[in-house]
């Protein structure tokens, strides 16, 4: 998964908090989000010498004035291999997906 050996260390480096130019009104919004994702358990309160690697995240408000959370995993992306596969066509999964063998009872 690594690009190599190296990978984990430099993103352990990175680990700061960054963007600090973000207004009043994006703070607002990006911490009512947290709190519903600590809520919903979509993240954890962990401990700072528990962060192995963090990705900054703001807002950014859509065209239709709702808000939505964005994270920015550029160096993540930059670390780690990309795996490349073949998506099969719509044809071949209705083809897998035939009613002889998708119900058959064991």
């Amino acid at each position: 998964m690594w690009r190599n050996k190296w990978s984990q260390k430099r993103l352990e480096k990175l680990c700061v908090v960054t963007r600090e130019e973000n207004g009043v009104e994006e703070k607002i919004r990006l911490w009512k989000e947290l709190d519903q994702e600590l809520i919903s358990g979509v993240v954890n309160v962990v401990e700072v010498k528990e962060i192995r690697h963090s990705n900054p995240s703001h807002m950014v408000p859509n065209k239709g004035g709702k808000w939505r959370k964005v994270l920015d995993c550029r160096w993540l992306n930059k670390e780690t291999t990309k795996v490349h596969f073949k998506i099969e066509s719509v044809k071949q999964v209705m083809e897998s997906i035939q009613m002889a063998e998708f119900g058959k009872i064991l």
